[in-house]
């Protein structure tokens, strides 16, 4: 009866290990390597301040925006991320935690196999499905966009998501939760800023 018992453990387990195996090389195919990923570098970004403001550029991503000039600017390196601080924004230096206002953040990347697509699908389900409070398509200057919210540990957080040539934008906004309708009308004035050449 033990032979047996082990005999049908050790088989159920051999099949197991088959099927993991099987799964995991179909799987393979289907999940893209993000190794490969190519985040725009924050060099990128080119910010020239005049009467009227701030104008951030990017050539390579046919991108133009403003933003007001008492507005901070920081490049983050590691997330490849430039960061928008309007007044009021403060960050914990020690843990780079959001402390208080709103905190806007852009980067983008090269789109890898089956990315666009993908994106794309998601934004045409929307239209023939009802949007809901955590997903929508929204318009950043003509494009087509998917927002996305959440409310997580008590923040805000919205995201923006572009399939735009062979990249794709994000927009980012975070807030606390209690100064999420603030920072919502801050992201929304300088997503209206947007400009996609």
């Amino acid at each position: 009866m033990q032979k047996e018992i082990w005999f049908l453990f050790g088989a159920t387990f051999f099949i197991f290990v088959i099927l993991l195996a099987l799964s995991y090389s179909l799987v393979s195919q289907k999940i893209p390597n993000f190794e490969t990923m190519i985040l725009e570098p924050t060099e990128n970004f080119v910010i020239k301040e005049d009467k009227e403001g701030k104008t951030i550029f990017n050539a390579n991503l046919g991108l133009e925006c403003q933003i007001p000039s008492d507005w901070q600017t920081e490049k983050e390196p590691t997330t490849k991320t430039l960061f928008l601080l309007p007044p009021g924004t403060t960050i914990e230096e020690e843990g780079q935690i959001l402390k208080k206002g709103c905190l806007i953040g852009i980067n983008a990347q090269k789109a890898i196999t089956g990315q666009l697509n993908a994106l794309q699908e998601t934004i045409n389900s929307l239209k023939t499905t009802s949007q809901t409070s955590t997903s929508s398509i929204i318009l950043v200057d003509k494009a087509e966009a998917l927002k996305e919210e959440a409310i997580s540990f008590g923040f805000w957080q919205a995201q923006i998501s572009i399939p735009y040539k062979e990249n794709i934008i994000y927009f980012r906004a975070i807030s606390s939760q209690a100064e999420k309708n603030e920072c919502s009308q801050i992201f929304k004035r300088f997503l209206d800023s947007v400009k996609l050449k």
